[in-house]
């Protein structure tokens, strides 16, 4: 009888734990107005190249500026940025050079 009852008590625990993550919505990232969804790639090993950022259309952009920000930048991960075309050239001419005015990871946007 014992048994049947802590059999019973753990089924009920993990139907109640299953249903709980089963419930649980995950977290809507939405992107900002005026913001685009890149890849960060590491070209540093090419002649005149560092971080590019790839678009969701595969074209790449060269950020002039990635130093001036606070971001732990990793190979493969998503950001996102706003960013402006100066009229310089670049060195890596892998992509389109632009300026960042904003770079940072995903999160949710109210």
């Amino acid at each position: 009888m014992k048994r049947v009852m802590n059999f019973n008590r753990l089924m009920s625990i993990i139907l109640i734990s299953l249903f709980t993550i089963l419930s649980c919505q995950k977290e809507d990232f939405t992107l900002p107005e005026n913001y685009e969804s890149v890849i960060l790639r590491n070209l540093i090993g090419l002649d005149g190249c560092s971080y590019v950022l790839q678009k969701v259309d595969n074209e790449y952009l060269e950020p002039v500026n990635p130093d001036e920000f606070n971001v732990e930048f990793e190979e493969g991960k998503e950001y996102w940025v706003q960013y402006e075309n100066p009229a310089i050239g670049g060195f890596c001419m892998v992509g389109e050079v632009v300026q960042l005015l904003d770079i940072r990871p995903p999160f949710k946007h109210y």
